[in-house]
């Protein structure tokens, strides 16, 4: 399981990603390390937004 987040904002499930291990870490580590929108003075969501994510994924 996985969590997403839905066009109109909302938080919901999607089905855990079937790639091989080694492809999955392969574009972890190929991923841009530079910071993006949130990193420095605090997270780029609302807390609103970020309660609704905890929620999803709280337990797993």
């Amino acid at each position: 399981m996985r969590a997403i987040r839905s066009a109109d904002g909302g938080v919901g499930r999607a089905p855990a990603d079937g790639r091989p291990e080694e492809e999955i870490a392969a574009g972890i580590t190929a991923a841009d390390p530079s910071p993006g929108p949130g990193d420095g003075d605090g997270p780029a969501d609302a807390a609103t937004e970020f309660a609704a994510f905890a929620t999803v994924v709280k337990g797993t």
